[in-house]
């Protein structure tokens, strides 16, 4: 990363949300935030917004968590591992300018499985869950964050990373999903009728110093859920609505995150 991308990226240890500065809102100013894939196996399309959802996964799993040791924090403020060049990065970004930068509210990624030679990390943490490996193409979803002041605002930038993360496995052919995941997650998933499967009890994982389980899911598996469910029919629905699939998720959404809003012409 040159200089002048660290200097575009405010970074302090306490602040769990950095700001950046971004282009994303040039096509729809009137959009509240912008949800988009900011770097592909290795391939990095947008280099601010990656590098601060790298600093947010340092803000939350170092200092709010405290999953990773202080060394984990590279030099310019950010986390990353092994796993990073292989991986599909999501991030949200919050349309509210500040001197010319926005709010990098949310981040996660889809851990490819190119070949059996590397395993996904799910297999390594969980190998009593793994009797056969997991098949080539499946995915992992991971460093998983929403961190907005108000509460709702972030369960919707966190189911919003689910139904991107869903629809780009589900379009490209990269099924299943796996996830080491805690409890609050797997009851966010029961409270939306997002259907996953346990694969492995939970255990305490030294390397995030907490409790985890295991868990599958089938991305076809969610989308044909949205029109069976009932419970979770009118939320999910919204989620993958016609405009939205089209999309893959992606794109400028308004202030909950559950509908697009149309590009402003030229």
């Amino acid at each position: 990363m040159s200089i002048a991308e660290q200097d575009s990226i405010s970074f302090s240890p306490e602040a769990f949300i950095p700001s950046v500065e971004s282009a994303v809102f040039t096509a729809s100013p009137e959009a509240t935030f912008w949800l988009g894939i900011t770097a592909s196996s290795g391939e990095i399309m947008l280099p601010q917004e990656h590098t601060a959802s790298r600093i947010l996964r340092a803000n939350v799993y170092i200092d709010e968590n405290r999953f990773l040791p202080d060394d984990a924090r590279r030099p310019d403020g950010t986390e990353t591992d092994d796993d990073d060049v292989r991986a599909t990065h999501f991030s949200v970004v919050e349309n509210s300018a500040t001197h010319g930068k926005f709010n990098l509210v949310g981040t996660s990624r889809l851990i490819h499985k190119h070949d059996h030679a590397n395993p996904l990390p799910v297999e390594r943490l969980f190998p009593e869950a793994f009797p056969e490996p997991a098949a080539v193409n499946s995915v992992e979803a991971s460093r998983f964050i929403a961190r907005y002041p108000d509460r709702f605002t972030q369960s919707a930038i966190s189911l919003s990373l689910i139904r991107a993360k869903a629809l780009h496995a589900h379009q490209n052919g990269l099924e299943p999903a796996y996830a080491v995941v805690e409890d609050h997650l797997t009851r966010l998933f029961d409270k939306i009728g997002l259907p996953f499967e346990q694969i492995a009890d939970k255990k305490m994982i030294p390397e995030y110093q907490t409790e985890n389980m295991a868990i599958r899911i089938q991305p076809s598996e969610i989308i044909k859920h949205v029109a069976a469910d009932k419970l979770g029919e009118k939320i999910l629905t919204m989620f993958f609505n016609s405009t939205v699939v089209d999309s893959a998720g992606l794109g400028h959404f308004d202030n909950t995150l559950l509908s697009p809003v149309p590009t402003r012409a030229a």
